[in-house]
């Protein structure tokens, strides 16, 4: 379906439902390195406690109760109420930092049961304090050591330790991905010199492929990923719709094979959980009609559930368990026409911290991949602000113009995820590449939406302007008039050159709402649009001034000087006894001063004690001195700040020193002042 560079291929046998299967791992040129860690470093607040469990059992070595908090929590302290909502899956609660189960729902180990039992800590205090859910998991962990007579400090040498104190399904580890995908987290945890550095534990040098074997390795820690079922029918060539994912099947009764609509949506979830048990829950059916506390089955009368994908936080590895043609159960009545997306994190508790940027990059290519398959516009992405993991549908429905947004942004749902740590305005930019910019550098003048000045703009646009001043200037945009569709087409303006620069001002502007006149603080500004696929509208008209600190124009005079800069303005300095300056004073300066606000001037000329400036307008200008008439105004009074000189257009000005000469826009020639000492009325030569 893809074109791809293949480097390694390793192939293993497993067990998955009791079917023994292939899985394939694929090393590839993609830019997902599961060992790319950096961006997950976060703030341990339960530091001391870790310190005092190391303290109290000195034979767990140090950084491998983190590890495991890391993998599960993101060392989160997860409470729970009667008041929480069931994950979207149904997968089982998950307690206190060390993300305990305390029902495993017939399909995980109760493994806080199991903690409290051999610590001696009751569910309660385990539950309800960070403290000694730290100090009961240590607890138990040294007993286990003892019981299994483990001697070696060495963290390879206490897999066994961590198996037994996880709450997956205690299979064999060489058929059991789940564990396994548990197990390389919490070992490329400890193994990360980053982490060591931040979480000031030993350098571990662990060697991860004489652990795992090189085939399970490269599996584990593989972009992509295939397994191969030889019973499945009608599917010679088993493989992912997504190049690099894993292909993990879901089991068969959690999803329902085909389907009757055409795909046009995608459903951003959370996973209530972790990648491991995640994927663990995907492959265990609802108890069968008739059975009675049947092992190894969801809870009887539970839901099937599904998703077609999950991603990993710390690499961004991502796994498909269901096929795109298929029908996941993710979703309720809205199943038919979506693919479904699974995120490590639990609603408004783990979220933040789990939502990481190889989270973000990874889903964001996924699904730009599923909108180039299903002619999705990616535009069609929501962006706005998230809701609360407290609001259902009815509150956060969305308008059916997005088409990937959010499981609570559907019509007629109760569950609340991915909730409000999701940031959709970043999510937004990295499914939608930027758009050809449209560059403004120099000068001044108008600004329109893509409507022009009579026309409205259209639907799904997405624009970009940037206005860039030279030599560290300034940016202004004057909105003249502005008319959006409200709360639907937004106007984004940013201190800076490109969408990831800081918003300025308001930020973002809809409906009637102006954003008046911007200027930035830097030398840029950077102007994005977009709009929905509902109503247009006249869209903004808008003047713009893009300055430097160059000067682009220079007039010596007798005694004074002028300058234009690179934005438009006029500046002047010298001698002002006759107002030459046009500062509306006769107070000389010896550095340039700005001469008004205007930022349209376009021509000067300084003469012996009389100025003149030309604006964008073609309209004429003079000041200073005018004993002779050399300004133009019909007197010989002389004007400290400039004056219009009649109503004409001009091209060209010279100032002499007591006399003036200039050419209109339609080419005659004009002078004025003292000539040939008679004249200094205006007249045409």
């Amino acid at each position: 379906m893809k074109n791809k560079i293949i480097l390694f291929v390793a192939l293993i046998t497993t067990v998955l439902n009791g079917q023994p299967h292939n899985i394939q791992g694929i090393n590839s040129q993609n830019g997902f390195i599961s060992d790319r860690v950096t961006d997950s470093i976060i703030e341990n607040p339960y530091a001391i406690y870790f310190e005092q469990a190391y303290r109290q059992y000195p034979d767990i070595p140090k950084g491998i109760l983190e590890a495991i908090s890391f993998t599960i929590t993101r060392f989160t302290h997860i409470t729970s109420s009667p008041d929480d909502p069931e994950s979207c899956m149904g997968i089982p609660k998950t307690y206190g930092v060390m993300g305990l189960i305390m029902d495993g729902k017939g399909v995980f180990r109760n493994n806080l049961i199991t903690i409290s039992n051999l610590s001696g800590y009751s569910n309660k205090e385990i539950l309800e304090s960070p403290q000694i859910n730290i100090l009961a998991f240590a607890k138990a962990y040294s007993i286990i050591k003892n019981k299994y007579k483990i001697e070696s400090n060495k963290i390879e040498d206490h897999i066994k330790i961590l198996n037994a104190l996880s709450e997956l399904p205690n299979k064999d580890l060489s058929n059991n991905f789940s564990m396994n995908s548990f197990l390389y987290s919490v070992l490329i945890f400890v193994n990360n010199t980053n982490y060591q550095a931040q979480y000031k534990f030993p350098s571990y040098k662990i060697d991860l492929i004489k652990i795992f074997g090189e085939k399970n390795y490269n599996i584990l820690s593989s972009p992509f990923i295939k397994i191969e079922i030889p019973n499945i029918k009608n599917r010679s060539n088993l493989t992912t719709d997504y190049p690099i994912a894993i292909w993990n099947p879901a089991a068969s009764c959690n999803y329902e094979k085909g389907r009757t609509q055409a795909i046009t949506g995608v459903v951003i979830h959370d996973m209530e959980g972790y990648y491991a048990n995640s994927i663990t829950w995907f492959q265990t059916c609802p108890c069968p009609k008739g059975c009675s506390n049947c092992r190894g089955y969801r809870p009887c009368g539970q839901g099937a559930s599904s998703a077609h994908y999950l991603i990993r936080s710390l690499d961004g590895q991502v796994t498909q368990m269901v096929l795109e043609s298929d029908k996941a159960y993710h979703v309720g009545s809205e199943n038919g026409y979506t693919i479904g997306i699974e995120h490590e994190g639990i609603c408004g508790k783990t979220t933040k911290s789990f939502y990481s940027e190889n989270m973000y990059n990874s889903s964001a290519n996924l699904v730009k991949d599923i909108c180039n398959d299903y002619h999705i516009n990616p535009l069609r992405t929501f962006w706005g602000e998230a809701c609360d993991c407290s609001q259902s549908s009815s509150a956060c429905e969305k308008s059916t113009c997005y088409k990937i947004k959010g499981h609570q942004m559907y019509p007629n749902q109760t569950h609340r995820d991915p909730g409000k740590d999701w940031d959709w305005s970043r999510y937004y930019k990295l499914i939608n590449d930027d758009p050809t910019i449209t560059n403004f550098s120099a000068g001044s003048g108008i600004f329109y939406d893509g409507g022009g000045s009579m026309g409205n703009y259209s639907n799904d646009e997405r624009k970009v302007y940037v206005f860039t001043a030279s030599c560290g200037g300034q940016v202004t945009l004057n909105f003249k008039s502005f008319s959006l569709q409200e709360n639907s087409d937004y106007l984004f303006i940013y201190d800076g050159n490109n969408v990831s620069s800081p918003l300025i001002g308001k930020g973002q502007y809809t409906g009637m709402d102006s954003p008046g006149s911007v200027t930035s603080t830097t030398g840029s500004l950077c102007v994005e649009f977009r709009s929905d696929c509902t109503t247009t509208a006249p869209g903004w008209e808008a003047t713009y001034g893009v300055g430097g600190n160059e000067w682009v124009s220079i007039s010596a005079g007798g005694y004074h000087n002028l300058g234009i800069k690179s934005d438009g303005t006029l500046w002047a300095w010298g001698d002002n006894a006759v107002g030459g300056l046009g500062d509306g004073t006769k107070i000389q300066k010896l550095s340039p001063i700005q001469i008004g606000s205007d930022n349209d001037w376009i021509n000067i000329s300084a003469g012996l004690y009389h100025s003149f400036a030309i604006k964008s307008n073609g309209s004429l200008w003079a000041w200073g001195n005018n004993g002779n008439g050399e300004l133009g105004d019909g007197t010989k009074i002389e004007k400290l700040s400039p004056i219009q000189i009649g109503k004409d257009k001009w091209l060209i000005i010279s100032a002499g020193a007591y006399h003036s000469l200039g050419i209109k826009s339609d080419k005659t020639l004009w002078a004025w002042g003292q000539i040939m000492l008679v004249n200094w009325a205006l007249v045409q030569l």
